[in-house]
């Protein structure tokens, strides 16, 4: 009994043997990456953009038509252009931009301060025959008077935004919060460059603000002369680190790091060549490791 069941065995193992076959492989057989984006990633990216550029969240409509139009090419770079546009579109964009501008640099001051202060100088002048007095109270009206309607010309195109960066800081507001011309300098450094200015810097700074003809020698801003406050403002916000500052700004406020060198030098060329602060932000947020791929 102990033999048949030795010689089945025996006969199965070679039946199973004789059906074996060799696997056959196909050259270059490899399945394809799998490039779809799962859903979930679409809809992230939706509302974090609305509350990135507008400072809420998408409202039902917005969000169908932003998810749509993200699936249209599964979630392409060309997709996600075009909700940007769409967002930097609104209206609300230049105000939530206007906003985080008056957290950064005024405390929150906005245009209503400066309604009020323009109104304190223009009593003050009612109140005086001092003719000094009525020039200076006049310079600081004249120069908070373009900041009211900052918002309105931001939309219709009349400034970009390095004229409300400017804006921002030659007026009483910034004054108040930045008292003198020593507090001036350093601030400006600090907001927009992120760094404190060098010795050297803050006292060629302050020189060029409260230029003196009887001191020598003349007082430089990033290797370009200067004898005014006009003309500190005009050089800062004209050179390669205001706009490489500005850079640094859009990285670190959506992505919460610092550009490479590679991003670094490309934005700011591009950004300082066109000026188009909406470019800049886009290619930021554009990018996969904002839309949470990478």
């Amino acid at each position: 009994m102990v033999r048949g069941i030795l010689l089945n065995f025996f006969f199965l193992l070679v039946l199973l043997w004789g059906c074996t076959k060799d696997p056959i492989v196909v050259k270059d057989n490899e399945a394809p990456p799998d490039t779809t984006v799962e859903t979930v990633v679409k809809e992230n990216y939706v509302n974090k953009l609305y509350i990135s550029l507008l400072g809420r969240k998408a409202t039902t409509a917005e969000f169908d038509a932003g998810l749509a139009l993200v699936t249209q090419n599964n979630f392409s770079i060309s997709d996600r252009n075009n909700l940007i546009d769409i967002v930097q579109g609104k209206s609300e964009f230049y105000d939530n931009e206007f906003k985080i501008s008056c957290a950064n640099l005024l405390n929150e001051s906005d245009t209503n301060d400066a309604r009020m202060w323009i109104n304190i100088f223009v009593q003050s002048q009612k109140s005086t025959n001092d003719p000094n007095a009525i020039f200076y109270q006049q310079i600081e009206i004249d120069r908070l008077t373009p900041f009211i309607p900052l918002v309105n010309d931001l939309r219709n195109g009349t400034i970009n935004f390095i004229d409300m960066d400017k804006l921002s800081v030659n007026n009483t507001l910034y004054d108040q919060v930045n008292m003198g011309t020593h507090n001036f300098v350093i601030s400006m450094y600090q907001n927009f460059l992120f760094r404190a200015p060098t010795d050297t810097a803050l006292a060629d700074g302050e020189h060029m603000i409260d230029y003196d003809v009887s001191q020598h020698p003349s007082p430089f801003l990033f290797s370009q002369e200067g004898h005014s406050k006009n003309d500190f403002l005009s050089i800062f916000f004209s050179s390669d680190e205001y706009f490489e500052g500005r850079v640094r700004a859009q990285f670190k406020r959506f992505l919460f790091r610092e550009p490479t060198t590679e991003e670094m030098s490309g934005q700011t060329v591009l950004y300082k060549t066109n000026k188009d602060f909406k470019a800049l932000q886009k290619y930021v947020l554009s990018g996969d490791e904002y839309a949470g791929i990478k």
